[in-house]
């Protein structure tokens, strides 16, 4: 597991930022929504980055891009449906 990672209380472990992206299209979100949520919390990446992320080509993504993800997902998480 690499140092990027938040606390996911409820797994009550560490998030990867592949996890993240996995779970984020699992609930529906495509990439370039993605994208675009991460954009709002003024975090630039692209959708490439994202699917490399996603397959685990990119293994260790910049922090701030990593951080962004975990965080996006744990919002997500816990958004009402």
């Amino acid at each position: 597991m690499g140092i990027i990672g938040v606390l996911n209380n409820s797994r009550d472990r560490v998030m990867t930022p592949q996890e993240a992206v996995l779970e984020l299209t699992e609930i529906g979100l495509k990439q370039p929504q993605i994208v675009s949520a991460l954009d709002t919390k003024g975090v630039k990446t692209t959708q490439e980055t994202i699917s490399r992320i996603g397959t685990g080509v990119i293994k260790r993504p910049s922090f701030e891009v990593g951080a962004a993800l975990v965080q996006l997902a744990k919002e997500q998480s816990v958004a009402p449906a």
